[in-house]
């Protein structure tokens, strides 16, 4: 779904016409084919996006709940010439999951929903969810787990950024900002940069991190127990979006015991406070200034750095900052476990077939 993939793919702001028919046709033949197998009693898809309005008009006869994911969203603005295949059967599912409150506006705006529209039971607020048999804070016991610990001392401590290497994501603000940190202080920090990417962009990120070749480290794609693993001996997570849905490696990196700072994006710190209460593990930095959906205006870019590096040294400076608190680690793991994720949908799930039945 994202304009940056790691691996060969053509945008949908490219698709022609032509094209959307060509791909709508392909997965219609695996809706008949998965249909005659599965006979399904209902149907769950993901991203408000073609494939799922493709299975609206498809299973005309089933309920259907789709799980809204921010990248959709973010095509509606990219790819406008494909609306027309997309907003009506939208607007026609049974069920729509949603993260929070901002989201659900903005799908309602987005795809027109009017009060005639719109259902009363359409929208339901179901999350995000990590994997917690993985992602766990060190040492993590019952009799730790409610208290503050210091993390093992190291020779040198650890900032963590895990994403796309791409301009959207900020990696560049984060590079320059981290620079500036290092230049300030005596500590011996490193930046790990966890994550792939393609072309012009990630090649320009790999070459200002090779400026500090001592200090950063881009160690490429990795899987899930490599990168819990380094959670948990890491002191800051960092992501510095300027556009994102709910991200999962957030809440990962929370998960582990980790500090963590992110950009304000509309919906992700109400959605944690809701979940977990008020935390000083987690700063919000405010958005700069877009330019479009994705692209901050250019002079807003050095107070955006500075917001960054002034974030990261309150951390530092902070006489906390060497503590793991297990007790909002579990809160995390508690509120956002695959376990309850799964019993919001299976409650839908039952709903929407009951209401079928009917």
């Amino acid at each position: 779904m994202s304009d940056q993939m790691p691996y060969h793919s053509t945008r949908f702001s490219d698709f022609s016409l032509k094209m959307a028919e060509q791909y709508l046709e392909g997965f219609k033949k695996k809706f008949i084919i998965a249909n005659k197998i599965f006979r399904p009693n209902v149907v769950h898809s993901h991203h408000l996006w073609l494939v799922t309005a493709l299975s609206r008009v498809f299973f005309q006869n089933l309920p259907i709940l789709a799980t809204c994911h921010n990248t959709a969203l973010r095509q509606i603005y990219l790819a406008p010439h494909l609306k027309e295949y997309i907003v009506n059967p939208i607007r026609l599912l049974d069920a729509i999951a949603v993260i929070n409150e901002n989201q659900k506006n903005r799908i309602k705006n987005l795809y027109q929903f009017n009060e005639s529209l719109e259902k009363s039971s359409q929208f339901y607020f179901v999350g995000q969810a990590i994997n917690t048999e993985i992602f766990y804070p060190q040492e993590a016991d019952e009799n730790k787990i409610k208290k503050k610990q210091k993390r093992p001392v190291k020779n040198k401590k650890r900032i963590v950024y895990a994403g796309k290497l791409s301009n959207s994501k900020g990696v560049p603000q984060l590079i320059e900002a981290f620079k500036e940190v290092c230049e300030m202080t005596n500590h011996d920090y490193e930046l790990l940069l966890i994550g792939s990417g393609k072309g012009e962009e990630k090649e320009k990120i790999i070459k200002m991190a090779s400026t500090l070749k001592n200090r950063i480290k881009a160690l490429g794609q990795i899987d899930q127990e490599q990168l819990a693993s380094i959670f948990r001996s890491s002191e800051l997570f960092i992501l510095p979006s300027f556009y994102d849905g709910f991200p999962k490696v957030l809440l990962e990196s929370l998960a582990c015991g980790c500090k963590a700072i992110m950009t304000d994006i509309p919906g992700i710190q109400e959605t944690l406070v809701n979940k977990c209460g008020p935390s000083k593990n987690i700063k919000f930095i405010s958005l700069p200034k877009m330019k479009t959906i994705d692209q901050p205006i250019q002079s807003e870019i050095p107070e955006f750095i500075n917001r960054i590096k002034t974030a990261i040294l309150s951390y530092i400076n902070d006489v906390s900052y060497d503590t793991i608190d297990y007790s909002y680690a579990d809160k995390v793991r508690k509120e956002f476990g695959w376990f309850g994720l799964f019993k919001r949908y299976l409650e839908i799930y039952k709903r929407l077939i009951i209401i079928q039945e009917f």
